[in-house]
């Protein structure tokens, strides 16, 4: 993993790799909460892996970040763990750009609301994704996005 200093990305954590190798943490029984960024509220992956187990991401939004934020290459395993309240005005809870593999097992995604903003109105994906959102631009290199959730729960609560 490469050594950053970076106030736009992961206001908690900032897991980047060169890309040559993806090599990345496991965090157990973390809780992220009320982090905000400006590319990521909770989590930024940059061609690295990530398996998160046990965790919660609580209250990390920003302008153009939500809980977890892709760039690159990415693979994330999240076991078992709930994003709460975690948006951004381009997505939903996760960003993903512009390839990943994402496995949720056993999640909770509860209050992601992607915020309302008039900006960007020709593009579609910048409007839609409570839970996810896949950017698909013109100038991007192909999109190539594996998902898989299993047993996980999408809903809004009655606050």
């Amino acid at each position: 993993m490469a050594i950053m200093t970076d106030y736009t990305n992961g206001a908690a954590f900032l897991i980047a790799s060169d890309g040559t190798k993806l090599d990345g943490p496991v965090l157990d029984g973390v809780i992220v909460q009320k982090c905000s960024a400006h590319y990521a509220g909770g989590i930024a992956l940059i061609n690295a892996n990530l398996h998160l187990k046990n965790s919660s991401i609580i209250g990390c939004g920003s302008i153009n970040g939500p809980a977890i934020y892709t760039q690159g290459k990415v693979d994330l395993l999240f076991d078992s763990g709930r994003i709460i309240d975690s948006t951004s005005y381009i997505s939903g809870a996760v960003y993903i750009n512009p390839s990943a593999n994402l496995v949720f097992k056993n999640v909770t995604f509860e209050d992601n609301i992607q915020k309302f903003s008039n900006s960007y109105l020709e593009h579609e994906w910048r409007h839609s994704g409570a839970a996810v959102t896949v950017a698909d631009y013109n100038s991007a290199p192909k999109v190539n996005v594996v998902m898989v959730f299993e047993k996980c729960y999408f809903y809004l609560s009655s606050k």
